[in-house]
């Protein structure tokens, strides 16, 4: 079957500040992935390039989290919810859900690397798009209806984002903040969870 469709550059140059654009570039990908490959698995093992990579923390999929974080990824281009709070030196379970009917993509980042990240897509072909989180250890990509899980470990107090790179997403407003709190210890697994916003 053939997709005909604009090349990001010219998806970009509608200024896509419309949630209408957004939501035709995802309708777009949603149906192209059906025919791509398996979907992309959820991050494996401890990568030590990835612990180096990233200045706020690593993935540490074999720890036992301190805390559960779930998240809805909307066709509105909004996360639910859309700010959280954690520790630094603590082990976060991210759950995420594409409650919509379009792709929607998940990923942690600094402002700055988010910023990147998106002025990055616009030289990924659309035939790409799907695929362009493959292998990244600090997010994937969402089929509608899909959850995958990210356990990660924050090192460093500061300030990131969570964020949706499919053309028109973030430019609409899908992204949420996460605030890492310092002065905390590391939770003892087995005992208390932290209670706080998109926390379950």
């Amino acid at each position: 079957m053939t997709f005909t469709t604009q090349s990001p550059h010219s998806l970009h140059s509608l200024h896509i500040g419309g949630a209408a654009t957004a939501f035709l570039a995802a309708t777009f990908l949603t149906l192209a992935f059906a025919f791509s490959g398996p979907a992309m698995a959820s991050p494996g093992g401890h990568d030590d390039k990835a612990a180096e990579k990233f200045s706020f923390g690593y993935p540490s999929p074999a720890a036992k989290a301190d805390q559960e974080v779930r998240i809805a990824a909307l066709d509105t281009m909004r996360f639910d919810p859309p700010a959280i709070k954690v520790k630094a030196g603590s082990t976060v379970k991210f759950i995420v859900t594409n409650k919509g009917e379009v792709v929607h993509a998940w990923s942690l980042g600094t402002i700055k690397e988010q910023e990147e990240h998106e002025e990055g897509m616009e030289d990924v072909p659309m035939s790409k798009m799907m695929t362009h989180m493959n292998g990244e250890a600090n997010g994937f990509v969402l089929k509608p209806g899909e959850t995958k899980t990210l356990v990660w470990t924050f090192t460093k107090d500061g300030e990131i984002q969570y964020a949706c790179h499919i053309p028109g997403h973030y430019a609409s407003g899908m992204y949420g903040s996460i605030t890492i709190e310092s002065g905390g210890q590391k939770m003892s697994h087995g005992h208390k969870e932290m209670h706080q916003n998109g926390s379950h």
